[in-house]
């Protein structure tokens, strides 16, 4: 079991219409719609997920790369394939993770979370200023966010996703 804690929230608001028109007015935002454009109209079609990366590889050649960069996530589209994308697989994982807050441990199996979206068609980026994830959107999915964790034996980040909804 990996003992693992989260990184503290960037803002908080009173109101969910503030968070929504702070995460819209978001630098970042930008960049995750110019990204959306890039990858619209493809499949996922394949994956690789390392402990402090992810690469989605999409049916038009395009891959969004998202990593951990000093507690923060950070993603890129990128023309190449940056992993072996022969089968679908993940180099990490799966792991039981014991997170600071939670009585009960994750089961984090990167594989599955990922494998499940293959074949699905893009929708968009979002990105959630207010708390620093990265949301992937596809259709007839729910949301998978994308945030950052701290290993605490290493002091690591460690790249964790989830369902959004």
């Amino acid at each position: 079991m990996i003992r693992v804690s989260s990184y503290p929230f960037r803002d908080s608001y009173d109101t969910f219409v503030e968070a929504v028109e702070a995460n819209d007015r978001a630098p970042l935002q930008a960049r995750a719609k110019a990204d959306t454009a890039l990858l619209a109209g493809s499949d996922l079609h394949a994956h690789h997920w390392s402990e402090s990366s992810c690469s989605l590889h999409f049916s038009n050649g395009r891959s969004l790369v998202v990593h951990v960069a000093e507690r923060q996530i950070d993603w890129g589209v990128s023309d190449k394939v940056h992993e072996d994308t022969s089968s679908a697989r993940a180099s990490w994982g799966p792991v039981t993770l014991s997170l600071a807050g939670l009585s009960e441990p994750l089961d984090f199996d990167p594989n599955l979370l990922l494998s499940g979206l293959h074949g699905s068609a893009f929708d968009q980026l979002y990105y959630l200023a207010d708390v620093g994830w990265l949301a992937l959107y596809t259709q007839g999915n729910d949301p998978l966010a994308f945030y950052p964790l701290r290993r605490e034996d290493t002091g690591n980040d460690m790249l964790y996703a989830g369902w959004l909804g």
